[in-house]
């Protein structure tokens, strides 16, 4: 009722000052719109300069301004994603009339679709899938004569009046004036050029009288009450996505049915729920679904930074965590580290086996894999004989070049007779 007075107000201001510009109507994302025009431009929810949403599925009802006419419509932009949004035209007030056209692409521009039902309405219904959106479609409304709706019209000027009297040029009145039909008489007519100005709540006319407008609670004002949103979203572009407050306080963003005190709800697989960027309004990190995990991934660089697994198991670095914390990568404690249970290490076993020859001595080096370090190591006879008595270890140990890197074994054979040994490094990827 608010809106209704408002426009009253602005249309008693306006009598007599010049011409109204054509209306633009902007089709409703969901729901359904009725409109009674001969005159404008139609287009899709995101109006004449901005893209439409995605999941849209509005009707909107066009009805003739007088029983004698036909609503028809012609498009000079159409821009939709051609396999999965359209525009469909049914001739008459519901989506159950006959289908009169599917506009899905520029082809459509410049054919006029006019209604040739006998209430001369048409209903249009848009639709758009769950992903890209594009800038829509823009079409001029205007009406055509009935056959035979000019019969008993007077024309004066024109040989197809619309009205009982309908005059195509000016008419000039020498005194009196023009009676309306409630009586009132318009001896004048403004000739002074009129000025609309907004002050405040106050709207006035130059040389003409003003109205104080009710505070609507919206725009750059203070609040003096609750907005209430009467379970509808609140948006860019009107659209069905957006935040929605339910009646406790629950915010949503992105669902219409938060369960939480703040509920985000993505639209695919992957998608960004939170994104942190830098004062330069980089995006340099974001929070996502992945895996139906928890993702924050570097954008742009690398995913599962840190990765929480549904179960509780973490992964750094990687997305499929095999431990309650997984870290592919190396790991660095400044402090103490205690463990209460066991501690599971990578290592690697560098062997060497030698058929060493009576009375002789061998030395042996064993190298670590680069980035590896020892841990320890070892040598003597293969086999658990009475041979083994015959090999001596006279060193085994970190070699004194590169302790940390090989092992050295150092034997002695002192037996007459060729002997099988082995040797061995015990080699662990560890920080320096």
């Amino acid at each position: 009722m608010k809106q209704l007075y408002c426009i009253g107000c602005l249309m008693i201001l306006l009598i007599g000052t010049g011409r109204l510009h054509a209306q633009t109507y902007i089709m409703p994302t969901s729901g359904s719109a009725m409109v009674t025009a001969c005159g404008g431009t139609i287009t899709d929810p995101g109006g004449p300069s901005g893209n439409y949403g995605n999941n849209a599925d509005g009707l909107q009802v066009l009805r003739p301004t007088t029983s004698a006419r036909r609503v028809s419509l012609t498009f000079s932009q159409v821009q939709l994603e051609t396999c999965c949004d359209f525009l469909r035209i049914y001739d008459g007030s519901s989506t159950s009339a006959p289908l009169l056209a599917t506009i899905s692409n520029m082809a459509n521009t410049g054919i006029p679709y006019t209604a040739t039902n006998a209430e001369g309405t048409l209903t249009l219904r848009f639709t758009s899938d769950n992903s890209i959106s594009r800038a829509g479609w823009v079409a001029a409304l205007s009406c055509v004569l009935l056959p035979g709706a000019t019969a008993g019209n007077v024309g004066v000027g024109t040989s197809a009046p619309e009205e009982k009297l309908q005059v195509a040029g000016i008419v000039y009145s020498t005194q009196g004036g023009v009676r309306f039909p409630d009586g009132t008489l318009q001896p004048t007519a403004a000739t002074d050029v009129q000025q609309l100005s907004i002050t405040g709540s106050t709207i006035s006319l130059t040389n003409g009288g003003s109205v104080t407008v009710p505070g609507d609670h919206l725009g750059n004002h203070t609040a003096t009450q609750n907005v209430g949103l009467n379970g509808n979203w609140l948006s860019n572009n009107g659209g069905a996505r957006g935040l929605r407050i339910t009646n406790g306080g629950q915010v949503g963003i992105g669902t219409a049915s938060p369960d939480r005190p703040l509920t985000v709800q993505g639209t695919g697989t992957n998608h960004e729920l939170i994104s942190l960027r830098t004062t330069a309004g980089t995006t340099r990190w974001h929070w996502n679904l992945a895996g139906d995990g928890l993702n924050l991934a570097e954008t742009g660089v690398s995913d599962s930074r840190l990765y929480v697994e549904p179960g509780g198991q973490v992964g750094i670095g990687t997305s499929t965590p095999e431990r309650t914390l997984d870290v592919n990568g190396t790991a660095r404690v400044a402090s103490d580290l205690t463990v209460t249970g066991n501690v599971g290490m990578g290592y690697t076993l560098v062997t060497a086996n030698d058929n060493m020859a009576g009375n002789s001595r061998s030395v042996w080096t064993l190298p670590c894999p680069a980035g590896m370090r020892v841990l320890g190591g070892g040598g003597g006879h293969r086999d658990w004989n009475s041979a083994a008595s015959d090999i001596v270890v006279n060193y085994s140990g970190p070699h004194p070049d590169a302790p940390e890197t090989q092992w050295r074994v150092i034997v002695t054979n002192n037996s007459g007779s060729s002997r099988a040994t082995r040797y061995y490094c015990i080699c662990a990827r560890m920080a320096p």
